[in-house]
């Protein structure tokens, strides 16, 4: 018995060994990829963006340009819509690097005085802005993370725009990001596989998880991330998403080299080398890696390097307004109006259990009047907002009238060749938006998908209309392992002749 324990105690200790060979040589891998891209960030081919400039302030070398940063700014004092994309990177910039010699004169404090002057809320005292979008999964962690951000940066500083200082905006900003990441780590990601989004959403939990001064709060921003980016993993195929998605847009379906996330899932994978890589949210997870303040889970870079025979992911995301006790736990209601955000945030606009939430944000924000057209046509309802009749309308054109992103049931099926993804069953012949419900994906080069276009109009945005929008979302069923083989095969035949 003794020999018997031994030996298993040997055989443990050997599995233990190479277990930890392999988790260090994945991570080694991985640390010098992201040092590699670091390194071409930073350099002049990185261009004068706020992540070539956070490239810069990192490896100590070359110069700040400033003019990303400036124009990114310029958006901010207009209130522009996707102004909000680069402000986390800005705090960063600050909070790691203010000491750094690289800086051009005066652009430190310039940074500082547009965060100052900013609006991190949509319920702020100067009233909804130009065209920034608070009613967006991505956008509202954007902004959820920046004011947590920019509080523990400036605790004792003022701020104009709403009489409150630093500290007051980091305790109302954590409260925001604490329920973002509950729900996503209860539902998953209402914006499910986008890849457009999902880099932002790297961007802000890396933030959190590596700048900010609660352990609570860094462990759940941590958890979240691992999760997404295990997620990413296992929806790639060759550097790109290859599974139906909550949004997406026309250039990532005619330009598969186009998808924005691909950057994250290259190098997470190792796939296709740095060559390509567009500089953005990586340089954020990179850095974070590096430091050693974030570390990618040594299981989600083995998944990302494994290319099994065949790959099955069968998965539930997301929620509606009928799912009350889900919501409930999360803290989540039907009556406030930053309620009627959360719910906008699934797209669940003229839901016949949400509808009513606009004109409560309506008359708490003050936005009927505002530039965007979507608050003008509440404004035309605004007088018949107790009528039945209003009522009626709504449930008799439900679910016609809007898309609702969740709950969806997610299938991929993928070899090293070959993927097909799909949305199961997902609102079928009813009004969609940007949902790409299922897609066909050969050696990295080829997709094929369906979709029921939205209005044309005329060329050239007919040809993005055909892409982007699915205003009749298409039935997907459920394939089995051995039909999606047979669907594969002349994909793959067709991508290998493209590349011939």
């Amino acid at each position: 018995a003794n020999s018997v324990m031994r030996a298993l105690g040997l055989f443990g200790a050997f599995l233990l060994f190479a277990l930890a060979r392999s988790e260090s040589g994945l991570r080694d891998a991985f640390n010098a990829r992201c040092q590699t891209y670091l390194e071409q960030s930073a350099s002049p081919a990185g261009g004068t963006g706020a992540f070539a400039d956070l490239s810069r302030l990192y490896l100590g070398t070359g110069t700040v340009s400033g003019a990303g940063l400036r124009s990114s700014m310029a958006d901010m004092a207009k209130r522009q819509d996707c102004s909000d994309f680069d402000v986390t990177t800005m705090i960063r910039m600050l909070l790691e690097h203010n000491a750094s010699t690289l800086w051009p004169a005066g652009l430190k404090e310039e940074i500082a005085t547009a965060l100052l002057g900013w609006q991190y809320w949509i319920d702020e005292a100067n009233g909804f802005q130009g065209n920034m979008m608070f009613w967006t999964e991505n956008h509202q962690m954007d902004f959820h993370t920046s004011e947590y951000l920019v509080g523990l940066l400036f605790p004792d500083r003022f701020f104009p725009g709403t009489n409150m200082t630093g500290a007051m905006h980091a305790a109302k900003g954590r409260d925001f990001v604490y329920r973002w990441m509950q729900r996503r780590y209860n539902w998953g990601f209402q914006e499910w596989k986008s890849e457009t989004y999902l880099q932002f959403d790297v961007i802000s939990l890396t933030n959190v998880a590596t700048l900010s001064s609660d352990p609570e709060m860094t462990q759940r921003a941590a958890m979240v991330l691992d999760l997404l980016l295990y997620d990413i993993a296992i929806h790639s195929h060759k550097g790109l998403m290859a599974s139906s998605r909550g949004r997406s847009y026309a250039a990532n379906k005619f330009n598969v080299s186009s998808q924005t996330v691909s950057a994250v899932t290259r190098i997470l994978t190792g796939g296709a080398g740095n060559q390509g890589l567009a500089i953005g949210p990586v340089v954020t997870l990179c850095i974070a890696n590096l430091q050693g303040k974030y570390r990618v889970p040594a299981a989600v870079l083995a998944i990302a390097a494994d290319t099994p025979d065949e790959l099955v992911s069968f998965e539930r995301i997301g929620i509606d307004p009928s799912m009350e006790d889900l919501a409930a736990e999360t803290g989540l209601g039907r009556s406030q109006p930053n309620d009627g955000l959360v719910w906008w945030g699934m797209e669940a606009y003229a839901h016949p259990l949400t509808y009513e939430l606009a004109f409560v944000m309506g008359d708490a924000w003050d936005l009927y009047k505002t530039n965007e057209t979507i608050w003008r046509y509440w404004d035309i309802l605004r007088p018949y907002r107790n009528s039945t009749h209003l009522r009626d309308l709504i449930i008799a054109l439900w679910p016609a009238s809007t898309s609702v992103l969740g709950p969806v049931y997610s299938y991929l099926f993928r070899t090293p060749d070959v993927a097909l993804g799909g949305a199961l069953s997902y609102r079928p012949a009813v009004v969609g938006f940007q949902q790409h419900a299922w897609q066909a994906t050969a050696n990295g080069t080829i997709m094929v998908f369906t979709t029921q276009p939205g209005p044309l109009g005329k060329p050239p945005t007919r040809h993005a209309a055909l892409a982007a929008l699915a205003e009749v979302v298409p039935r997907v069923a459920h394939l089995t392992p051995e039909q999606a083989r047979i669907v594969g095969q002349p994909l793959l035949a067709a991508a290998l002749a493209a590349a011939a």
